[in-house]
């Protein structure tokens, strides 16, 4: 006998149950575990009920061990395993009812939670191993397949049955786990502080980028799901910019995938306009611009356009413009090429910028405009030549709006990347205005 195993003097006498109740019943003997596969099992379940601690030996280990002993395999999975979810339901609601309603909407109890979400969102809130995931979601399927829970045909031996209970006393119930990766509480107690210092936030997106792959993606979900709430103070979605943007790793598919569904779910279902800027301004925020629809591009860079303009127009628009003009930038290097029925307005605005008014012009902001107009696509290009011929025909211009829109014109003398026709369009623009050569 080694240390493991158990001298169990009533187990001949469970052994007689067995047998009694197939004889009386006229149930064939073999419909049942032998009492081999019985001793055995129970022979071996010390051994792994060990790593379980004191506090989590309850009903169900206990209705396990007993269903054991007469040879329910398939009733011993389901409590056992009833025993790993109870127990990962504890840890898990540990964290607090508001992270399970951010990540699975306002009216989800810890209880709503389906076995294998519960799986994954423990091991994305570090409290078990990648391991321990891969195995509990095996074991998971084995439950749903092979126990009492629905009707099977598969029948469980001694060894697949102590195999189950061995993974889930080491990776569902045993409290030896490292926790790794962020700290949820930390995490959210850093992002809702209003007075939080940039250097926080800044170290915040530095362990966010360095995380495991799948915790990383479980926080971005979690900010998007705040960020894009009505009810959110701009002091918190402004922490999470930051961190966002200071984000410097590769996004995986499963993420990008992820928040576009969600963005166009909450489009198709939303009633508040705020929530779906707010979701747009975080895909944008992430660099996913590209994957919304050709609609949406439109309304996004029409916003951005419409919004500089505005800016432009008011008061302090030199000292306001840059974050506008830098908003607009970033926004076209996601949309690229600018969808063709929004071209003309976008030029014609940031060339205005560009050109700047009778005062001057947003120094700060130029490098923008610069790298937009100098960036347009075939189209774009034909677009703004043709702006600046019709330009320089009016007067009123000061020297210094006459030598932004010189400084555009060279520019494409010089390119090699003109057509004929646009060749042609700087040649006429240089022949009215011969001081510009």
């Amino acid at each position: 006998m080694t240390e493991y195993e158990i001298a169990m003097p009533g187990i001949n006498e469970a052994h007689k149950i067995v047998d009694e109740l197939a004889t009386q019943f006229r149930i064939p003997r073999s419909q049942f575990p032998s009492n081999t596969e019985i001793t055995d099992a129970l022979n071996r379940m010390p051994k792994y009920i060990q790593m379980i601690p004191d506090q989590l030996r309850g009903k169900f280990l206990a209705q396990m061990v007993m269903a054991t002993s007469v040879g329910l395999f398939d009733g011993a999975i389901v409590y056992i395993w009833n025993n790993v979810i109870q127990n990962l339901r504890s840890r898990v609601n540990s964290f607090g009812s508001g992270m399970i309603k951010k990540m699975f909407g306002d009216n989800t109890d810890i209880d709503d939670i389906t076995d294998a979400n519960l799986i994954d969102l423990s091991y994305k809130l570090g409290l078990i191993s990648e391991q321990g995931k891969m195995f509990l979601h095996q074991c998971r399927e084995i439950r749903n397949n092979a126990s009492v829970a629905h009707p099977t045909d598969f029948l469980l031996d001694d060894d697949e049955l102590t195999s189950f209970i061995n993974r889930c006393c080491k990776y569902g119930l045993s409290q030896e786990v490292e926790q790794n990766g962020l700290e949820f509480n930390t995490v959210m107690s850093t992002i809702t502080n209003e007075e939080i210092s940039t250097d926080a936030l800044d170290m915040l997106a530095q362990q966010l980028a360095t995380t495991f792959e799948l915790q990383r993606n479980f926080y971005i979900e979690l900010f998007y799901k705040q960020y894009s709430s009505a009810d959110t103070k701009m002091p918190v979605r402004n922490n999470i910019e930051r961190v966002i943007k200071n984000l410097n790793c590769e996004l995986n598919d499963d993420i990008k995938t992820n928040i576009i569904s969600a963005h166009n779910t909450m489009l198709i279902s939303s009633k508040q306009e705020d929530s779906s800027k707010y979701s747009r301004s975080f895909i944008s925020q992430l660099g996913l611009m590209d994957l919304i629809t050709e609609g949406e591009k439109i309304a996004v860079i029409k916003r951005a356009v419409y919004q500089l303009n505005d800016i432009h127009n008011a008061m302090n628009n030199f000292y306001n413009e840059p974050a506008f003009a830098e908003k607009l930038n970033d926004v076209i290097k996601q949309i690229f090429p600018i969808p063709e029925v929004i071209i003309s307005e976008y030029i014609d605005v940031v060339f205005n910028c560009f050109v700047g008014t009778q005062f001057g012009v947003s120094n700060q902001a130029i490098p923008f405009y610069w790298t937009m107009l100098t960036g347009l696509t075939p189209k774009g290009i034909d677009v703004l030549l043709h702006l600046v011929s019709e330009k320089i025909k009016k007067s009123g211009w000061t020297s210094s709006q006459l030598n932004q829109m010189k400084k555009i014109v060279l520019f494409f003398d010089g390119s090699q990347n003109l057509t004929p026709s646009q060749k042609n369009v700087v040649g006429d623009i240089l022949n009215k205005r011969k001081d510009w050569k």
